[in-house]
């Protein structure tokens, strides 16, 4: 066996086989492609060599481009240097995929002449998540294998698919469940076998077809409806229709320029933050990888309502047992329903097979007696928010449970402190804020109160982390950080209501900038009466409310809705009552251009964000970012607040907030913290803070 750094070559019997060896993901470096080159380089040319494999012997195949050096440009030898030695080989190249082949994996495989995987594979092309196209020859590729209409599917959604699929659509020559290795090496024999064979890879498979004359037309103008303003999947698409139209150099030199062009443009930036982002959050100052966690393996649910049974279905979804505790019998069998429900629609839609479905609800038990929680290994109380109710049911709780068990609390931002101290355990008390639906939603604050200890926390966030949710650890403050945001949100959305702008002005601008729902759509479907919660005391919410308008749930909100249609319709009388309003709270009718719109209530989420950092509420700022682009559908291109903040300018941010905070001083409070990134020139995203 020779090798290098991140490879090494084994010889038997005419067969050579590469091991990809760059731990943890065989990331697809500059140096490492360069090894790879060579290596394919020198094989070819060896005379005593007749046929090729590449793969692992234990690690991933690989998990694509290294993304930390797409800012660096081209490093080394590149997939189209990889290509032409691929090409002009007459030796049969096999790519033995072993856990994954992504992004630049699955283009390294697919410049390989053929590809086997083990059984419990994936491949995929997840570029678009990053803001970015396939860069190394997979819009090419890939529709020359599975077709258009997959490939699209494939690039534009950036799903993996399993390696059944990828056989049955072509991508994959075999699937095994041996010994990957000497699996491929009888794959390379058989071929060598053949008299007839021809070594001949994807790009020189012939022309993809279009399923339909205006496949490429009607897929634009779908795009178009839902992007946002997101280039990516449009010049993903021009970059398939060109696999259809253009020469095979023409559309690989397309390609390379559409990539290049993403990869240095202001999205793919703000996507590759984000990307980095997820990793700084499982960063959390106290726990390290020899921190202390508890087993868990049955969990209980004190409240079985849309929280409690979302939370229940994705425990049980990920083999935890669980048991959900309501109030009285009515509640229980609601809440029974409600998950039999639930998967019903999920085993139509195709998520869950019905075996699957069936083993799910099997590790779910419904009660009403609060003591068969007495061996549960972590309790999450999901009950109303109000803190007199929840410390009822946790102090009843610990008085129950056994002294291990760990109290969660899914509060949306009451003071976890107060809970705590309740309980004779406070060091096991954390919260778990779930976002609705609990089992959709990636996004999980995990709230660590002054006696949390290091072990519940880092238990807490190993749940997180096997539940596949983003956590991001948050310390104790009146609604958290998103919550605490949104509130500032919804008070620029009232004042601008107030100042006339009707609310489809302000939803369709927000939108516009990016949002996956408007602000008065947003508080119309969760419901005025939950807005009137959040900011209590004699707000525009609450007078609707007063008035019958409680959003979607009662027909009528900002928005009149038809019964059993939840498409907003414009409201005369919602109009009337939000005229009433602001002339009893004496705001002058003013218009507003879409930009302002944008700039009032985008910058409000920055000003209390820099607020809830210098508090030291998170660690970082682009923990921050993570909240509210994974909770509050913050576009992902545009980085999070903190992220956009910089690629405005933080000076012109700062001179916008003093404007407004002329007319609405307590609701723009000064930051001394955003002066002083100012003054050292450095990046908002990228401050951080020691006190949390």
């Amino acid at each position: 066996m020779q090798g290098n750094d991140f490879l090494s070559i084994t010889r038997q019997d005419g067969i050579a086989t590469i091991f990809l060896d760059r731990a943890p993901v065989n990331a697809l470096s500059g140096a490492f492609r360069t090894q790879i080159f060579e290596a394919l380089e020198s094989l070819t040319h060896d005379n005593t060599i007749l046929a090729i494999v590449i793969t692992t012997q234990e690690l991933p195949f690989s998990a694509g481009a290294d993304i930390k050096e797409f800012s660096q440009g081209y490093l080394g030898k590149t997939f189209m240097d990889i290509y032409e030695v691929c090409n002009s080989s007459t030796k049969p190249i096999i790519a033995g995929i072993r856990h994954y082949a992504l992004g630049g994996g699955l283009e390294l495989a697919m410049l390989c002449h053929h590809r086997v995987a083990l059984s419990p594979c994936k491949l995929g092309q997840p570029e678009i998540k990053l803001g970015l196209i396939p860069g190394g020859t997979g819009t090419q590729s890939l529709p020359r294998l599975v077709g258009v209409t997959k490939s699209c599917d494939m690039i534009l959604t950036g799903k993996p698919i399993s390696a059944q699929d990828a056989l049955s659509y072509g991508l994959l020559d075999r699937v095994c469940s041996e010994e990957l290795p000497a699996f491929c090496q009888s794959f390379a024999q058989e071929l060598l076998d053949n008299p007839d064979y021809v070594a001949t890879i994807a790009l020189h498979q012939g022309f993809p077809q279009a399923p339909h004359p205006s496949f490429f037309h009607d897929e634009r103008i779908r795009l178009q409806q839902q992007s946002y303003c997101f280039q990516a999947p449009e010049v993903a698409l021009s970059c398939i229709k060109s696999s259809c139209e253009k020469s095979l150099q023409d559309g690989l030199a397309f390609e390379q320029s559409q990539f290049m062009q993403l990869i240095n443009g202001p999205s793919s930036q703000a996507m590759r933050y984000q990307f980095m982002a997820e990793h700084l959050a499982r960063e959390v100052p106290g726990v390290t990888k020899t921190t202390p966690t508890q087993t868990l393996h049955k969990i209980g649910v004190v409240g079985g309502g849309l929280m409690g049974s979302g939370i229940a279905m994705l425990c049980a979804a990920r083999e935890y047992q669980v048991i959900i505790v309501e109030r009285d019998h009515d509640a229980m069998i609601r809440c029974r329903k409600v998950i039999a429900d639930y998967f019903h629609k999920a085993v139509v839609k195709g998520k869950f097979s019905e075996s699957t479905a069936q083993k799910i609800q099997l590790k779910i038990c419904f009660d009403t007696d609060i003591k068969v929680l007495s061996e549960v290994d972590l309790v999450i109380e999901a009950v109303f928010e109000e803190l007199s109710v929840k410390k009822t049911v946790l102090q009843i709780l610990d008085g129950i449970c056994k002294p291990a068990c760990i109290f969660a609390s899914n509060t949306s931002g009451l003071d976890l402190n107060a809970l705590a101290q309740v309980t004779n355990r406070p060091s096991q008390v954390l919260g778990l804020h779930f976002f609705s639906p609990a089992q959709v939603m990636r996004l999980l604050e995990v709230v660590r109160g002054k006696s949390t200890s290091d072990e519940t926390l880092a238990t807490g966030l190993a749940l997180a982390r096997h539940l596949k949710k983003i956590a991001v650890c948050v310390g104790v403050c009146p609604g958290f950080v998103g919550n605490r945001m949104v509130i500032r949100y919804f008070q620029q959305v009232e004042y601008l209501l107030l100042s006339g702008v009707p609310p489809h002005i302000i939803d369709k601008a927000l939108e516009d900038f990016g949002f996956a729902m408007g602000p008065c759509k947003m508080a119309d479907m969760s419901g005025l009466d939950i807005s009137m919660r959040m900011m209590p005391g004699d707000t525009l919410a609450a007078f609707m409310v007063k008035n019958g308008r409680l959003g979607q749930k009662s027909h009528a909100g900002f928005y009149n809705y038809a019964s059993g249609n939840y498409v907003p319709q414009p409201s005369d009388h919602a109009h009337d009552l939000i005229s009433k309003y602001a002339k009893k709270r004496g705001v002058e009718v003013k218009e507003y251009t879409t930009h302002e719109i944008v700039d009032r209530c985008v910058f409000s989420l920055i000003n209390e964000g820099v607020h809830i950092l210098e508090e030291g509420v998170v660690s970082r700022a682009s923990d921050i970012d993570l909240v509210y682009v994974h909770g509050y559908g913050f576009p992902a291109y545009r980085g999070g607040p903190m992220f956009y903040a910089d690629s405005v300018g933080l000076a012109i941010v700062r001179d916008k907030i003093a404007t407004f905070a002329k007319t609405q001083h307590k609701l723009w409070p000064h930051s001394s913290m955003l002066q002083a990134v100012i003054r050292s020139g450095g990046k908002l995203y990228q401050q951080k803070v020691n006190r949390f």
